[in-house]
């Protein structure tokens, strides 16, 4: 307790602990409260129903009533607590309680009638030792001049513990003795009130030992509430000096507090300045970012984040299970969850967006500047080219598995000391040279195998000392004499003290591989000879899209080197002439479909790299392995560019007059025939012309023929005719005819 409070009077419900340091133990103690008894009115007569009163006053008149019945018909009936003290009342107490002269008091054996005072102690200590109902009868004097009655039965009944111990329930009535209660003799019998009285003087040194144990702790704790107030009077001068100090201690702090405002304000503008690197830093961040609050709600998000989930400015403040995910990761949530209480959740690292990328996916707390967790942090990394070599290495790591069980079973492997004798021949060694184990091991590998080799022995060794490996290709002989070339590779073993204890030699005859290699080169030669000198622009793109062989040829047709095409793939794309880019694309898209037995072919126009323009067919063929796997695209490109005008020139010739460039009677015949379609069509007259030249034949016999051509070029040129039917005949058609005639119908 603080030093200006106290007990008061609820003393009883705490238990000193330390005085001195005002140290007090709370006591479970229910509250006193009288029973209840149950009252019924079932034998009450209604009153008058005509008499309407409000609700409050019935019940109050319905009290009233109960009270005057039960005080004047009830039994007398009290409630006492452990200490004997009057709680409750009930009934008539006037025959049976009496007013104590002196002090008031509460006591039951203060105000109860002298007569009933030994009986009444004797029932009350019986139902107490035994916690059961004791019921007495007590038999008194005849005396005409008194009220009392002769009878008197006190009936004791122990209440179960209700928070306070020891109350009980006490009834008196004038009732005569029965069977289930204890006679006692009249108030003259000496011996029986010789025996109340020794129990009362037991009973009386018992309260006064209770007493004096009391009085010792009360002068117990007289003497810790002394040195209580000493100790508060020394609190009370140090509280002084403390508001001498705490006035200095105010300016001052005054004085911090302007200073930690400035401070304040420059932390402000710190703050600023790092929300600011914060939203740059995410803003220009690569990696996929999410920062989540306590409620696994949206706080901040990087650019890269939007690629896995669906998440604009406004989805700020949205709980994560509320968004669309790109991603495949449905452990997000409890992970999350999981961080949030402090809990370690290991990284994920088979995450997997609909684009087939991998995200590797960590969550980390987010604390504030207490260290208390306040969110979490969820970041995606991309690690598809990981995961791409991870699988690389696999598959390597399998390939080297399945090679050490084929070298183990089947590769010529030889282990030999250090004078070179042989001590380990396996079966790969017997079948490449020919000689058992039996026959090999404790032999000079030299001088069995009759090794022939570029560099000498002495230096291979030191080699093979000095780098602890040594490859190269060595000349055996097998025991049946022939000749065989081996790949070899030594590797050297010592032991813990660093001295050689043996060579492994693994061999692999590559007699058949080198010779295939040279007929390998000498058809590679032929053919890049023959691919070379083709007049056609040849070349094959792998899948990716890099050219895999270009032909020289290509200088030829379109100005740039096999070189620059290697470089720059794109320049296929690039040299297409602007008015055939669709017809590109569309050719493009028909080879990608990887048709196995299609073959596309187009004739488009390019720019060379002087400019000039040129002509060329396209055919493009899809390559695949025999297992059906897609190894690129196969081209070629020829320069049709004469062709196209030679053909050009024979659709002139065919349609159209040499000498005057009009339509020829062929193509006449087909305007002619479009003409009436479109007059059909429209409903309207069209007119012929007919036009003929006057006196044209004597021009061309007296002027020369040069002359009549001459005539016909610009007879051509200043009119506007559809052709030249024959010599100096020209045809011309009017639309609308009618409207320039003037006829209606």
């Amino acid at each position: 307790m603080g030093s200006s409070e106290n007990i008061g009077s609820v003393s009883r419900h705490y238990q000193a602990i330390s005085k001195k340091w005002r140290l007090y133990k709370r006591l479970d103690i229910a509250p006193q409260r009288p029973p209840v008894f149950p009252i019924t009115d079932s034998g009450v007569h209604k009153t008058n129903s005509r008499l309407k009163s409000s609700p409050v006053e019935v019940v109050a008149n319905r009290e009233r009533f109960y009270q005057q019945l039960i005080g004047s018909y009830g039994l007398t009936q009290i409630l006492i607590d452990g200490d004997h003290h009057l709680l409750y009342t009930c009934g008539s107490t006037v025959p049976y309680l009496t007013v104590p002269i002196g002090e008031a008091s509460h006591e039951i054996f203060k105000i109860v009638q002298p007569e009933l005072i030994a009986p009444l102690r004797y029932a009350i200590n019986l139902a107490s030792n035994h916690g059961k109902r004791i019921a007495v009868s007590l038999a008194l004097n005849e005396n005409p001049g008194n009220s009392i009655i002769n009878y008197v039965r006190i009936e004791v009944i122990p209440l179960p513990s209700i928070g306070s111990e020891g109350r009980m329930i006490i009834s008196f009535s004038s009732a005569p003795p029965d069977d289930r209660t204890v006679s006692l003799p009249s108030s003259g019998g000496e011996h029986w009130l010789l025996q109340q009285l020794t129990q009362e003087l037991t009973a009386t040194q018992q309260d006064m030992q209770r007493t004096i144990e009391q009085s010792r702790a009360t002068s117990e704790e007289m003497r810790s509430a002394n040195e209580e107030v000493m100790a508060m009077n020394e609190e009370l001068q140090s509280a002084n000096e403390e508001l001498e100090s705490s006035k200095e201690e105010l300016q001052s702090l005054n004085e911090e507090l302007t200073t930690s405002n400035s401070n304040l304000e420059a932390k402000n503008t710190e703050s600023d300045l790092l929300n600011a690197d914060l939203y740059n830093l995410l803003r220009s961040s690569e990696t996929a970012t999410l920062m989540l609050d306590a409620q696994l709600k949206i706080r901040r998000y990087s650019p890269a984040m939007t690629s896995l989930m669906k998440l604009i400015d406004n989805d700020i403040g949205r709980h994560i299970d509320d968004l669309v995910r790109l991603v495949n990761d449905p452990l997000l949530i409890q992970d999350c969850s999981a961080v949030l209480l402090h809990k370690k959740v290991a990284s994920v690292d088979n995450i997997r967006d609909n684009n087939h990328h991998w995200f590797m996916r960590r969550v980390l707390p987010y604390k504030d500047a207490h260290g208390t967790i306040a969110g979490v942090v969820v970041n995606y990394v991309d690690i598809t080219s990981l995961k791409e070599a991870g699988e690389r290495i696999r598959e390597h790591t399998e390939k080297l598995e399945w090679k050490s069980n084929l070298l183990a079973k089947a590769a010529p492997i030889i282990a030999r000391d250090s004078d070179d004798r042989i001590i380990f021949w396996n079966q790969g060694a017997e079948t490449l040279y020919g000689w058992t184990e039996t026959e090999a091991l404790g032999k000079v590998i030299y001088e069995l195998l009759k090794t022939v080799s570029t560099l000498s022995f002495e230096n291979i060794k030191n080699e093979l000392l000095s780098k602890q490996i040594w490859i190269g290709e060595l000349l055996h002989f097998t025991k049946n004499g022939n000749k065989i070339l081996v790949e070899s590779q030594w590797t050297a073993y010592h032991d813990y003290t660093g001295n050689l204890t043996a060579i492994v030699e693994v061999n692999k005859d590559i007699t058949l591989h080198r010779e295939a290699q040279q007929s390998l080169a000498e058809s590679e030669v032929t053919l890049k000879t023959m691919m070379d000198w083709t007049y056609n622009w040849e070349y094959w793109l792998a899948p990716n899209g890099n050219v895999i062989y270009m032909t020289p040829s290509v200088l030829r047709i379109t100005g740039y080197t096999a070189e620059e095409f290697e470089r720059n793939p794109a320049l296929c794309n690039l040299i297409i002439h602007e008015q055939d880019t669709h017809l590109w694309e569309r050719h493009v898209s028909q080879y990608l479909a990887h048709n196995k037995n299609d073959v596309f072919s187009i004739n488009l126009r390019i720019h060379r790299k002087n400019g000039e323009l040129r002509w060329i067919n396209h055919t493009s063929h899809q390559v695949f392995a025999p297992n059906g796997a897609y190894l690129g695209l196969r081209v070629s490109v020829l320069d049709i560019t004469d062709k196209k005008l030679a053909e050009d020139q024979i659709l002139e010739l065919a349609n159209f007059d040499p000498l005057t460039h009009l339509p020829n009677r062929r193509l006449l015949q087909d305007r002619m025939n479009q003409s009436l379609i479109t007059s059909e069509r429209n409903q309207q007259f069209c007119g012929l012309l007919m036009i003929d030249l006057d006196y044209f034949k004597k021009i061309n016999d007296s002027e020369g023929h040069d002359i009549g051509d001459k005539l016909l070029i610009e007879t051509a040129r200043s009119y506007v005719f559809i052709g030249r039917l024959w010599y100096w005949l020209f045809l011309s058609i009017l639309f609308k005819a009618a409207a320039l005639c003037g006829v209606k119908n």
